[in-house]
């Protein structure tokens, strides 16, 4: 068992575990009695991480195959939501009402960037562009803000690339941290 956390109960623990001879995700008794349950069953690689949303009734997985998941802790249906040719995936994160799904991918030009995922629409949108690497994402806590850090400051230090050494831009604070409006208004 790994990477251990609460289900919003705080009676309950979710954790991949390699308990069955594959890595599935686990529900264990968080007061460390022996009950426990076994969510999934198909695993086929190695699990990394297993995230539960914020009302407990879902919990977002990713594979060494670079693969993102979507467990229903109820139904116990696990479904694929986006597949990575670049890498794992990374920063994912639940919006407060459960509803959203965020994480940071490398898009093929390497540059990281920040997706979106509607459960209910079953929709994944770019919140950021791959121009330039974004990651680190975080809903606010009343969900109309989403916050990032982006290294787009792009002020040199130097300043003329012109004279007889021409020197190189130097840029010593490219990372900010951003926001983007999730509501009109």
């Amino acid at each position: 068992y790994r990477d251990v956390r609460f289900l919003p109960d705080g009676k309950s623990l979710v954790a991949p575990s390699d308990e069955s001879g594959e890595v599935e995700v686990w529900k264990l008794n968080a007061a460390g009695l022996p009950e426990k349950e076994q969510l999934t069953s198909d695993g086929q690689v190695l699990r990394w991480e297993a995230i539960p949303s914020p009302d407990g009734k879902w919990v977002a997985h990713d594979n060494k195959d670079q693969q993102l998941w979507l467990l229903n802790t109820e139904t116990k249906e696990n479904r694929m939501i986006a597949a990575s040719a670049n890498g794992r995936f990374r920063h994912i994160r639940w919006a407060p009402d459960s509803r959203w799904l965020s994480w940071t991918e490398h898009a093929d030009n390497r540059f990281s960037r920040i997706m979106i995922h509607n459960l209910a629409g079953s929709r994944t949108t770019a919140l950021t562009t791959d121009r330039f690497n974004s990651s680190d994402g975080a809903w606010s806590p009343d969900g109309k803000w989403f916050y990032f850090l982006s290294d787009r400051s792009l002020r040199s230090r130097v300043g003329s690339p012109w004279g007889t050494r021409q020197p190189d831009p130097f840029f010593d604070k490219s990372d900010k941290i951003y926001h983007v409006a999730l509501k009109a208004g």
